[in-house]
């Protein structure tokens, strides 16, 4: 329904970022229209059904490396939100990986993780050691690309490119790794 104002902003999509983005704008004063090509809002948020059987689009689960409820995506929806999102920890075993007739529990904890991992894998030690540090790595290297990708926007064009080169080299070195590398 129109309220006679002019719209300021049009946002294409309804995903995370779409909503955040219309949200933060209509915080601030402007008449925003979301735009979906879908007929459910949410991108990959939503589920659907199919033959009796119920399946993600996409996200599962929300956190920041094993550490509940930190990462800047946590903060900016909180943001969004008027801080009106209230975060469900992750049950202690969140998920199973299933490899042939073996069953492996995950737990939310990054220490019983990496202690379950040990524990079926007992030659592989190095490399689980290899994982979670690029994990961590991925994470930092995330946060900053992150940081990057709003704080650009405010900045002059040359001194964005520079900014943007800077804090987001790690992160697209990591993010093209293989996972065998």
């Amino acid at each position: 329904q129109s309220d006679g104002r002019p719209i300021d902003a049009i946002v294409i999509g309804s995903g995370l970022g779409g909503l955040t983005c219309a949200a933060l704008l209509s915080r601030s004063g402007k008449k925003v229209v979301v735009l979906e090509q879908h007929d459910t809002a949410g991108g990959c948020t939503h589920t659907f059904t199919e033959k009796g059987y119920e399946f993600d689009t996409g996200v599962h689960y929300v956190g920041s490396g094993f550490e509940p409820h930190d990462g800047c995506g946590l903060l900016l929806a909180s943001i969004a939100s008027g801080g009106n999102i209230r975060w469900a920890p992750m049950d202690a075993d969140y998920d199973v990986a299933v490899q042939g007739d073996q069953r492996l529990m995950m737990p939310s904890d990054r220490h019983m993780l990496r202690s379950r991992l040990l524990h079926r894998f007992p030659k592989e030690g190095a490399a689980i050691d290899k994982y979670f540090e690029a994990v961590r790595a991925g994470k930092q290297a995330g946060a900053l690309y992150f940081v990057a990708k709003i704080i650009c926007g405010f900045l002059p064009q040359a001194v964005a490119s520079l900014v943007r080169r800077l804090l987001s080299a790690r992160f697209h070195r990591i993010s093209n790794m293989t996972t065998e590398q």
